[in-house]
């Protein structure tokens, strides 16, 4: 696995994510209260406090509509998150900001289809992102996004539409510009492409 790098100790971390949603402008919207319940809980989940690895704080849409998390974060992209199809079932769904742990950058899996990377994650007992998660990667972790990586892949969520194969989210970058979305056939191999994953989810119950 490739972890990504980040220097930080639990706490400091986990406050630079919400100082990240406090200048995006995302706390204006959501406020703190929902970060400084989750603090304590995931602190407390996490073995090594010196040294965590990596973890993203994400909003499930639910809670902060997908397309108005997009727009803070820079982007133009417009989804309807109805039309999504999330494929990974868990016994408890978050309803509001949580943390997914133990972040792996994806590199194992450059090149690889999301569809069989996707496989390889849920077999290893790990998960995949899917696209609130991943938005939340997208502005936690941007360095997962320069040259010479190009994107990388939602495999948990799915956007089918009738009489067609069901297509991979993907998020990247162009330019210097925010974060875009487009839609891939979960077959598709590409070399610029790779499939994240974490270990858990910590939610407030």
């Amino acid at each position: 696995m490739s972890h990504v790098e980040h220097g930080l100790d639990a706490e400091a971390l986990f406050d630079k994510q919400v100082e990240t949603y406090a200048q995006l402008g995302f706390t204006a919207v959501i406020g703190t209260e929902v970060f400084e319940t989750l603090k304590p809980i995931l602190l407390e989940n996490l073995n090594d406090l010196s040294k965590p690895s990596f973890f993203s704080l994400a909003i499930p849409h639910i809670f902060m509509p997908l397309n108005q998390q997009l727009e803070l974060a820079g982007s133009r992209a417009f989804l309807k998150r109805d039309n999504m199809v999330d494929i990974e079932d868990w016994d408890h769904e978050p309803t509001q900001p949580y943390a997914v742990i133990d972040v792996d950058d994806g590199e194992d899996y450059r090149g690889m289809s999301a569809e069989v990377a996707d496989a390889k994650i849920m077999a290893s007992g790990r998960h995949s992102f899917n696209i609130d998660e991943l938005v939340s990667l997208g502005v936690h972790a941007p360095q997962l996004w320069t040259p010479p990586r190009r994107g990388l892949y939602a495999a948990a969520t799915l956007h089918p539409e009738e009489g067609q194969m069901a297509s991979t989210l993907d998020l990247y970058r162009f330019g210097d510009g925010g974060l875009k979305v487009k839609r891939d056939p979960g077959i598709i191999r590409d070399s610029d492409w790779t499939t994240p994953s974490y270990q858990a989810r910590v939610i407030v119950a």
